[in-house]
This record gives C-alpha cells, sequence and structure tokens, in this order.
C-alpha cells in the first residue's frame, strides 16, 4: 500500500494537481506518453490523466 508520503512526492514530483483524493492512490504511468494516470475507485469511468 502506498503512503501519503509516496502521493505527495508522486504529486510534486509530476505536478498535477493536488485536489487527486487519497483514496486514488498513487496511480499508474501512462502508457502512451510521460506522466501519471489515476482513476476514482468508486466510478472506473472517472480519472485524471498528467
Amino acid at each position: 500500500m502506498i503512503t501519503e508520503n509516496e502521493i505527495d512526492d508522486i504529486i510534486n514530483g509530476h505536478s498535477c494537481p493536488s485536489q487527486i483524493p487519497l483514496e486514488w492512490g498513487g496511480g499508474q504511468p501512462n502508457k502512451k506518453k510521460p506522466g501519471r494516470r489515476w482513476e476514482d475507485p468508486n466510478n472506473e469511468g472517472n480519472g485524471v490523466s498528467t
């Protein structure tokens, strides 16, 4: 399980919005471009990509 400090490091290192809920975890690497992708665990169609 990812910690809050690890999430902060990911967020600060990838210039993504700090509004991503902690419940969404650390995200996954994008497949085609640099960055990360987060998905809402309660609604898989809802997400954020940086």
